[in-house]
């Protein structure tokens, strides 16, 4: 996570490099096998298009580098289950305490492979109905904003939320699957810690 939690000093490793097993981007993903075309009914493909979610399996790194009050975060992941292409991230963020509220903001930047972004967003000729035409998208670019809270409710419980805001790219949103050009999303937990 790009938020960091202040304390102990505020002492930071000024460069950190993660390597990636797995990131698990919910995606779009539904390719029927070209040989089954002509048994499946367009209402049937229709259906498989509306609901088609998968995870995406990738490997990849991330480096990390704090500076001052702020952090800057690189990440590079591919697709390591079919080798749909990759996507790449670079956010920036900053948090600040108030009381004992860990108040923070992040701006970031996302890019999709043109392979990655058929994959995730295209319409092949096999899977094209009357609904859904065929779509065969470029690379993209998204970019986000996201504004969040922490708040330790005791010693064992912490409360976090969160709202991110997300702009599609042109090659993202005039999909046939997608009906909007942005995205905001309010998340919220509440953990225990050990």
């Amino acid at each position: 996570d790009l938020v960091r939690s202040r304390g102990l000093g505020d002492v930071y490793k000024r460069q950190v490099l993660d390597l990636l097993a797995l990131s698990g981007d919910l995606v779009i993903s539904y390719h029927p096998n070209e040989d089954s075309e002509s048994n499946t009914t367009e209402a049937e493909k229709n259906d498989h298009l509306e609901g088609r979610d998968t995870t995406y399996s990738g490997t990849g790194f991330r480096l990390t580098h704090y500076l001052n009050n702020y952090i800057l975060q690189y990440r590079l992941v591919t697709d390591t289950h079919s080798d749909n292409g990759i996507s790449s991230t670079i956010r920036l963020g900053s948090s600040w305490l108030h009381k004992n509220w860990n108040i923070h903001a992040i701006v970031g930047a996302e890019y999709l492979s043109e392979k990655s972004n058929r994959y995730q967003y295209g319409i092949t000729a096999a899977e094209a109905t009357t609904v859904y035409q065929e779509y065969t998208p470029d690379s993209a670019l998204n970019f986000s904003a996201e504004v969040g809270v922490s708040y330790p409710i005791s010693e064992n419980w912490v409360f976090r939320s969160r709202v991110v805001h997300k702009q599609l790219s042109k090659e993202v949103y005039e999909s046939p699957l997608i009906d909007r050009k942005t995205s905001t999303q309010v998340k919220s937990s509440l953990s225990y810690v050990f």
